[in-house]
């Protein structure tokens, strides 16, 4: 008897604090969660599916934004019935998308009031296809407050940017450059050189194949040095920007020259420091125009050879020769295509 009571005396205390929990806080409906006011005006040669598709696309990239949504029949609004739209349901965000077909060109007006302030954008894509990324973009520009050219990435470009300025997930490039260097442990003079690139690019990584020579000779009494070097490596791009820093690293073959110039221009000694063997290399840069054809690369390098220089000055004596392990540094400017 007395475990019926405690049973029905629980029972009791639960339904009560359900019922104070749902009079307190409601559960949450469409209507109340409802924040956004979406809908298509006029269309042009596009085919029933079709407008439901572009509805459902839109409502989507609204979602995603965490926001709620009333879809509504628009009819050609002006922007005064766009904020009369949004006052009737209580909305501070109304957005409304038109569209027309030209042969297999889409050509959609997206207009939207957010907060008081109207943002329209008409975009030319070439196909359909391009529809989800670009409604995506311009529901991110509309509650970012930012432009639909600043919401475009790599993977992201639509329309009239993809014409010229297409960015596939993988490609090949090539070109050539200017190169500048010196020793870290070895006094020398500053070299210059050119080099040649070779390079495959995805979306956040790149692989480089480079071929360069490097080299310096004056009238002066400074060392001259002379490099050259083949090297694959691998770079880390980080964003999906147009501009985009990245960090690089790798191994080759290359050769280094320190020369002793004499007090004559012309005449030199015979105690050079030479070697030749492996390297390796660590460094970083940034990729400017990543969203055209031609690419720029500005970057640094360290170069760490495997092997050391050595003086053949007398090479039958080997307790004449000396090493010198001769790390370099190296600053890249290449164009690519």
């Amino acid at each position: 008897m007395l475990k019926q009571i405690i049973l029905l005396w629980l029972c009791v205390c639960l339904t009560s604090w359900a019922s104070n929990s749902l009079a307190q806080d409601p559960p949450a409906t469409d209507v109340a969660q409802a924040n956004t006011v979406i809908g298509v005006g006029k269309i042009t040669n596009i085919e029933p599916s079709e407008r439901a598709a572009l509805l459902q696309l839109l409502e989507m990239a609204v979602r995603k934004r965490s926001q709620g949504v009333i879809q509504v029949p628009i009819e050609n609004l002006r922007d005064d019935g766009l904020r009369a739209l949004g006052q009737k349901h209580g909305s501070a965000v109304v957005i409304t998308i038109d569209a027309m077909r030209i042969g297999h060109r889409l050509i959609v007006l997206v207009r939207g009031l957010r907060d008081g302030s109207f943002v329209a954008e008409s975009l030319k894509l070439e196909t359909i296809d391009d529809l989800p990324a670009a409604i995506d973009r311009m529901m991110e520009a509309i509650f970012t407050g930012k432009s639909y050219a600043e919401t475009a990435t790599v993977a992201n470009l639509t329309g009239e940017e993809v014409r010229v300025h297409r960015k596939k997930y993988g490609e090949f490039f090539w070109g050539f450059g200017l190169e500048q260097g010196t020793t870290l442990t070895v006094s020398s003079k500053f070299n210059f050189g050119a080099m040649m690139r070779t390079s495959y690019e995805m979306s956040h990584w790149r692989i480089d194949s480079d071929l360069s020579i490097l080299g310096s000779r004056n009238g002066s009494l400074e060392r001259n040095h002379g490099m050259w070097s083949w090297t694959l490596g691998g770079a880390y791009i980080f964003g999906d920007g147009d501009i985009a820093p990245y960090i690089d690293a790798g191994m080759g073959i290359g050769a280094q020259l320190i020369a002793n110039p004499t007090s004559e221009a012309t005449d030199w000694e015979d105690n050079n420091l030479f070697g030749v063997g492996a390297l390796f290399y660590v460094g970083a840069g940034v990729e400017l125009f990543r969203f055209h054809n031609t690419r720029l690369m500005m970057g640094a390098r360290i170069v760490l050879p495997a092997y050391s220089l050595k003086t053949d000055y007398d090479l039958s004596d080997a307790a004449s020769k000396t090493d010198n392990w001769t790390p370099s540094i190296r600053l890249t400017t290449a164009f690519v295509w």
